[in-house]
């Protein structure tokens, strides 16, 4: 699971729900930033979106939709590349 969670691009798709224990489990910071309603890339954003310039349209549509705002880190890398 942590492997999968860290592959995801934004910490608030890296949690996970263990039914038997019923506790989420958060590799990647997630939980803080739902409470910050922030989304934040999982990584250097710089990097995750150079491999995949989609995830720049992602972060947008995903802060677009739950009325979240962007990392400061995210939003520089969308606005220079």
């Amino acid at each position: 699971p942590k492997e999968d969670a860290l592959r995801r691009d934004f910490t608030i798709n890296g949690l996970f729900y263990d039914p038997v224990k019923q506790e989420i489990i958060d590799y990647t910071d997630g939980l803080r930033d739902i409470e910050a309603k922030v989304v934040r890339m999982i990584g250097d954003p710089a990097l995750r979106i150079e491999q995949d310039p989609i995830r720049s349209l992602r972060a947008l549509r995903f802060s677009h939709k739950t009325d979240f705002s962007l990392d400061p880190d995210l939003r520089r890398t969308i606005k220079d590349k």
